[in-house]
């Protein structure tokens, strides 16, 4: 190679290893929502529409790689997701699944200054202890459970202050899975 091609190979060398350093990590456990959550990306928004009999936990990637939060969209449900292709971080790359983590969707209003928490039979939830959920609106509370293992069925109840129980029967859910329950009191 001629001493002016040197320089040159070594510069090309150089920004690919850089480029490749700056590319998005994608992980190889990512798992794509079912094919019954459809979303689609115009210029201003990125909507998405779950069509699925259950709900469905997932989070929104951009082609540069930057990931949301992940967020619940519950059967029948249409919403904004996200920002447009002209956006901050381009346009929409795909939706990938919350994986390892179990979500209940507690629909019931507990009153001002009350808690809402969930027991089961499946560690990490136990029949002595409530694990709590948070209030994400009126109405509305996330129990999010990490550790129960993918598709592992469980029983649980919903208590409100951890102290009275919801009447009927154990709900079921499996690791993994988001589920909504109405429970009553």
């Amino acid at each position: 190679m001629s001493r002016f091609l040197r320089p040159f190979a070594s510069a090309v060398a150089l920004a690919a290893a850089i480029l490749a350093l700056l590319a998005p990590a994608t992980s190889a456990h990512a798992e794509s929502v079912p094919t019954c959550v459809n979303y689609s990306q115009s210029w201003r928004y990125a909507t998405a529409t779950n069509t699925c009999s259950h709900g469905v936990t997932f989070k929104t990637v951009y082609q540069d790689g930057h990931q949301e939060s992940c967020q619940y969209l519950a059967p029948g449900q249409t919403r904004t997701i996200g920002s447009g292709y002209t956006g901050p971080h381009g346009s929409l790359a795909r939706l990938e699944q919350c994986t390892g983590t179990t979500t209940i969707w507690g629909h019931h209003d507990a009153g001002w200054g009350n808690q809402i928490t969930i027991r089961g039979n499946t560690a990490p939830l136990t029949w002595s202890a409530g694990h709590d959920c948070a209030n994400r609106s009126a109405g509305l509370w996330e129990c999010a459970v990490v550790g129960i293992p993918a598709g592992q069925p469980f029983e649980f109840k919903v208590l409100i202050n951890d102290k009275t129980w919801s009447a009927g029967a154990n709900y079921t859910g499996a690791g993994t899975w988001t589920q909504d329950v109405h429970p009553s009191f």
